[in-house]
């Protein structure tokens, strides 16, 4: 278990701000049980407890559209439309939901705690842009005469013309 209030370090970058940023992890919770991300799932997530309440929460961050899939009950009207507009604009786009978990779930089984149910608590829109060194070998790249069609919104725009 992992006090919250014991310099709790999540692990990378992105779950740190999520984190900061949400609030969801209020003084007074304990984490019971943390799951990596996983590609296939395109989640990760933790179960805290509350420790005064023992109220525990399932807290999942992972792709906007999976995310969406899993809190479908609850979302705003045009989720997928803004979400999407952001990713198409070279953003990094996560959402993060939560669930109340009953007493008798099985907090480790993440197939059944990470089946659906979630409320939406928003999305992380993060800068995404392509790095200057990235230029450089993506010119290389077509100065040898290979195409590509990998991430092409973001090359189009760091390359305008050439690409």
């Amino acid at each position: 278990m992992i006090d919250i209030n014991a310099n709790f370090n999540p692990g990378n970058h992105v779950d740190a701000a999520l984190f900061a940023a949400s609030m969801l992890l209020p003084t007074g919770n304990t984490i019971l049980h943390e799951f990596d991300f996983d590609s296939d799932d395109q989640t990760s997530a933790v179960v805290t407890q509350n420790r005064k309440s023992k109220e525990r929460l399932l807290i999942c961050k992972g792709s906007f559209r999976r995310i969406g899939r899993l809190a479908s009950d609850n979302l705003p009207r045009n989720y997928f439309e803004v979400a999407e507009e952001q990713a198409s604009n070279g953003r990094y786009v996560l959402a993060i939901g939560t669930r109340v978990l009953k007493e008798d779930e099985d907090i480790k089984d993440r197939g059944k705690l990470i089946g659906g149910g979630l409320i939406l608590h928003g999305l992380l829109v993060f800068a995404n842009p392509i790095k200057p060194e990235s230029v450089a070998s993506i010119d290389q790249v077509l100065a040898g005469g290979v195409k590509s069609s990998f991430g092409l919104s973001c090359l189009h725009s760091a390359l305008g013309s050439k690409f």
